[in-house]
């Protein structure tokens, strides 16, 4: 089998120094395991900060990256650090991956005696997978009768089985359902309709009626793949049996509901007679109804509203159109008909309606893109103390930075610097000021912080404006910690003495902390010392402090290894 060949700067140009940088500190931890090579892939297990490590894959071909992906939750489209971690492993040790053939080509190569063995290996060492051992396989000679049941059970154990204390704790359970979905699939491809059935109806009891919640913001892309199995054995079974039908359709109903795009539409509705679209429609307006007060009952609506428009699309009128959206909470839908029937009137009475949910403010934005702008800034300000709702001062000064009316839009700006002050919103307010009102408007606002006690912005502020000196004045103060890095990197220049103290001040702050994110941070402040320190020719005394403060704290093991690595002892 040919080795796999990738530079350094091919793994860059895949997935950035940020990530790879940090994918090596994890290889250096041996975080890496399980380590592969299949073809033209690598395979590993990276340990995060999940308690069961990621799976990482990566296709390699002419030397680049052609592919990767990660089993962590931000790794699909493989640039995440765990896919870093591998390639960083793979440059420095790539006789660490043990080449293997592919599963169907390893295992063809074996006797019967050899698998039989290695499956009571495998059974000794996950004792759950002797169940597995009396259920049908894909193209196998021994049939067996299709229980839906049987699949249901697994799906179920899976979900007993979620850690609902761990970070991505469903992990598990979706790459679980995932696994039986290719299951029927290849039932399927083997020509087993009834056993592919059997699997998705299963399967799709699990989810539906037991794991509904669970599966709420998750695996999307599962319920997708086990829906459109139902799709497919409804369409290819038979017409006459309208029991099997009908619970195939139930399910159908109860994951469309959980999924997360439309395309299931174009496949759902061809699949179907009228009469089972009639049945269809009565039960999705029954959910409509029951759903009202449930938990998720807005997204839930909302795709069961989508639903049943598509399948009324051609019998539907506007009012029943519009009835259908205010029940399934389609509010966007619902607003946009109006203003195209020109019901302007009722459109602002709409959104009026919807006042402090978070459709508000976009519903605004497309009363205002329907050119009821006006009328839309009236609504707005008639909500009660909208000068001190945070989210309506933004959205009336949007409005009035739209309208170029510079009075109004700084009027609104400095009212939302107080409700909400930051140094961005200080400057907000001075980039709205003239220039010969600025010096006094900024002594008011300065005066304003101190009087509320958010003097903490002063120093932003200050070094924002080039003033050291006061920065440095005010960091002398015990209650300033959280901002004497900043100060000290801003005054190594003009105040390379002061800057310098400042360094050391907070490097032996954060080694009373007594961890080594801590200490490392430490060593980083004084490395700056010592850059300074050396410019001011107290070098020696440098030194000589960091022989001090190694003594003083030498029971911190950890801090003495951390000072030793950054070259301060």
């Amino acid at each position: 089998m040919a080795r796999l060949h990738l530079t350094r700067k091919a793994a860059l140009d895949w997935i950035g120094s940020r990530e790879f940088g940090r994918g090596e500190e994890y290889a250096d931890r041996g975080d890496v395991s399980r380590m592969l090579v299949q073809g033209d892939r690598l395979k590993a297990h990276v340990q995060g900060t999940s308690d069961r490590p990621y799976r990482v894959e990566i296709t390699i071909r002419k030397d680049a990256v052609a592919a990767a992906d990660c089993s962590c939750p931000v790794g699909e489209g493989g640039r995440c650090k765990h896919v870093g971690a591998v390639l960083a492993h793979f440059l420095s040790e790539p006789d660490g991956f043990a080449e293997i053939e592919p599963l169907d080509t390893e295992l063809n190569k074996r006797e019967k005696a050899e698998l039989v063995a290695l499956i009571k290996i495998m059974v000794k060492q996950s004792p759950d997978l002797e169940s597995l051992l009396s259920q049908p396989v894909p193209g196998g000679k021994r049939k067996q009768p299709a229980d839906p049941k049987v699949y249901r059970r697994r799906a179920l154990q899976l979900f007993r089985e979620i850690d609902p204390y761990a970070e991505f704790g469903h992990e598990p359970f979706v790459d679980g359902l995932d696994a039986l979905a290719e299951l029927g699939e290849q039932f399927e491809q083997a020509g087993d309709a009834e056993q592919a059935r059997a699997v998705f109806e299963g399967v799709a009891g699990a989810m539906t009626e037991d794991a509904a919640e669970a599966l709420d913001g998750y695996g999307f892309a599962v319920v997708d793949r086990v829906c459109g199995g139902l799709i497919r054995t409804l369409a290819a079974g038979p017409k006459k049996d309208a029991a099997r039908r009908e619970a195939t359709l139930k399910s159908i109903l109860g994951l469309f509901v959980l999924s997360a795009g439309d395309e299931l539409l174009d496949h759902i509705l061809p699949a179907i007679s009228s009469t089972e679209r009639r049945t269809l429609a009565g039960w999705t307006r029954q959910l409509i109804r029951a759903n009202g007060r449930a938990a998720f009952a807005d997204y839930r609506n909302r795709r069961l509203g989508v639903l049943l428009l598509r399948i009324d699309a051609d019998a539907s009128d506007d009012e029943t159109y519009l009835a259908v959206c205010h029940d399934a909470g389609m509010s966007a839908e619902y607003l946009a008909r109006l203003l195209k029937l020109r019901r302007a009137k009722d459109a602002v009475a709409f959104v009026e309606s919807r006042h402090g949910s978070h459709e508000f403010f976009p519903l605004c934005d497309a009363l205002v893109a329907a050119g009821h702008g006006d009328a839309t800034d009236r609504l707005v300000r008639s909500q009660r103390d909208w000068a001190k709702d945070l989210s309506s001062v933004r959205w009336l000064r949007d409005r009035a930075a739209a309208r170029r009316d510079a009075v109004e839009t700084l009027r609104l700006a400095e009212t939302e610097f107080r409700l909400s002050p930051t140094v961005e919103g200080f400057r907000d307010v001075e980039s709205q000021t003239p220039r010969e009102a600025w010096p006094q408007k900024r002594e008011q606002l300065l005066a304003w912080l101190v009087k509320e006690k958010r003097d903490y912005l002063f120093v932003p502020i200050w070094l924002g404006d080039g003033e050291v000196r006061k920065a440095l004045d005010y960091v002398a103060q015990p209650r300033a910690e959280r901002v004497v890095l900043d100060v000290a990197r801003a005054a190594e220049k003009e105040f390379p003495a002061e800057a310098a103290a400042r360094y050391h001040r907070a490097g032996v702050s954060r080694i009373a902390e007594r961890n080594r994110a801590a200490y490392q941070e430490a060593c980083r402040s004084f490395g700056r010392e010592a850059a300074l320190r050396e410019k001011l020719g107290e070098a020696a005394a440098f030194r000589q402090s960091m022989l001090d403060l190694t003594e003083r704290n030498k029971s911190l093991r950890a801090l003495t290894d951390e000072m030793r690595k950054a070259r301060l002892k």
